[in-house]
This record gives structure tokens, sequence and C-alpha cells, in this order.
């Protein structure tokens, strides 16, 4: 579902252009995992 939203997203969000889905992707992805990283670190 991930794959398919971001493959959507980035066909609508500059119409004549497609943005690849796995850089769209890695800017939803990326964001999350520093969150996660960084609850992870305040835990230890």
């Amino acid at each position: 579902m991930l794959v398919l939203a971001t493959d959507t997203l980035g066909r609508l969000a500059f119409a004549p252009l497609q943005i690849p889905a796995g850089i769209v992707i890695a800017l939803v992805g990326c964001p999350f995992f520093v969150v996660l990283l960084w609850r992870r670190r305040d835990a230890l």
C-alpha cells in the first residue's frame, strides 16, 4: 500500500512531471526512521 500511495502521489504532485516512487518513499521514510532512532536513543 505504501508503494501504491507514493507512486500515486509522485504522479499527481507535479502533474506533467513524474517523481519516482523511491524518492517519495525516501522523503516519507527518512523522517519516520529519524524519529524512531531519536526515541530509541532516549529510551537507553
